[in-house]
């Protein structure tokens, strides 16, 4: 009926109205989180798009833009090609809608992807940020993020030429410095790096109390 259509289009106006305003809000915490996350100049964006029919979602869809470095075209995040970029936005408004979302657990995977010094104790930092109120899993290769955590579990692949099975077992005290050695030296597991792995779990675990 035309009562139940005028009805019908003017609450797809009210949330459209209401979705407009809370998408320009999260995009400038999106962006502040991107800028703490090493993203310089980075550029968050929520458009949305007229449809031709009505949707649980209203008359309009939505889809995000991101701009990653200065001087690329904005495109829709969906384009983003390379995983640790796509992980560390992902982290990005993980952190924003954290207090509101429902995920108990996150798992973030190549978030250490083409990241390294500053960037990387970042991002261990933001990661250690989440786990106050979710548990996050992260699968890393990057000596600072693994020693933000409060639990290390060390995967490896063992094959006897006809079968391969993975193992996890999680490491603690001595062995698990001997487990960072290989991600901060390399292949040689000298006294020095065995120090400075000691020396990073102690400087993380003063960084986390400092947070807490």
């Amino acid at each position: 009926s035309e009562a139940a259509r005028a009805a019908l289009e003017a609450a797809a106006e009210e949330l459209r109205r209401f979705r407009h305003t809370a998408a320009a809000a999260l995009s400038e915490r999106v962006e502040r989180e991107l800028a703490a996350l090493n993203f310089k100049d980075a550029r968050f964006e929520i458009r949305f798009e007229e449809q031709s029919e009505y949707t649980e979602q209203g008359g309009e869809s939505a889809e995000f833009y991101i701009r990653t470095n200065p001087g690329e075209a904005v495109k829709p995040l969906r384009q983003i090609a390379s995983g640790g970029e796509l992980s560390r936005v992902m982290l990005a408004l993980r952190a924003v809608l954290a207090a509101n979302d429902r995920v108990e657990t996150l798992i973030f995977d190549e978030i250490d992807a083409g990241i390294s010094g500053r960037t990387a104790q970042l991002v261990s930092e933001k990661l250690m940020e989440i786990s106050r109120s979710r548990q996050v899993l992260c699968i890393t290769h990057l000596p600072q993020l693994a020693a933000m955590a409060d639990h290390h579990y060390l995967i490896e692949k063992a094959s006897d030429g006809s079968r391969t099975e993975t193992e996890i077992r999680e490491i603690t005290g001595e062995a698990l410095y001997l487990d960072l050695g290989p991600l901060i030296g390399g292949a040689e597991i000298t006294d020095g790096v065995l120090k400075t792995a000691e020396e990073m779990k102690q400087l993380a675990e003063k960084r986390k109390e400092g947070m807490r």
